[in-house]
């Protein structure tokens, strides 16, 4: 790691160490401010029983979109992730990318693919979006 990552890691730092001492309302309010000045106003908010996922920006493809997102237990948790690291849709592409890979694991054996994607998170969301 440089030194200019250290400085990018603590400037994150700063921010998330800012934004909690915020409350939600404020949060909010900074999202849509946020969201005018980049991304011509656009962010969306979903609540599962798993957790709330946020991303700037309008998805192309939100079924594939949606699920590699990573997902807060929260709601405040989840916008200061998204107002830190200005978080976005993922690219369809790599969803898809991530996807497919997610399917092979589960050719191999259902369990283990269902395991081992990436943290196992994005495959439970999955995993109950497809099943519900």
């Amino acid at each position: 790691m440089n030194a200019e990552q250290k400085i990018t890691i603590n400037q994150y730092k700063e921010k998330q160490k800012i934004y909690k001492s915020f409350e939600l309302d404020r949060l909010l309010k900074l999202m849509q401010i946020h969201a005018i000045e980049k991304y011509n106003g656009h962010f969306s908010i979903f609540m599962f029983t798993s957790g709330f996922k946020i991303a700037f920006g309008t998805p192309s493809n939100l079924r594939l979109q949606l699920w590699p997102m990573p997902t807060f237990s929260n709601l405040k948790e989840a916008v200061i992730f998204t107002l830190v690291f200005d978080y976005q849709f993922p690219n369809e592409a790599e969803a898809q990318k991530e996807y497919d890979e997610y399917l092979r694991l589960c050719e191999l054996n259902p369990m283990d693919g269902y395991e081992n994607l990436t943290s196992g998170e994005a495959a439970r969301e999955f995993y109950i979006t497809e099943i519900d």
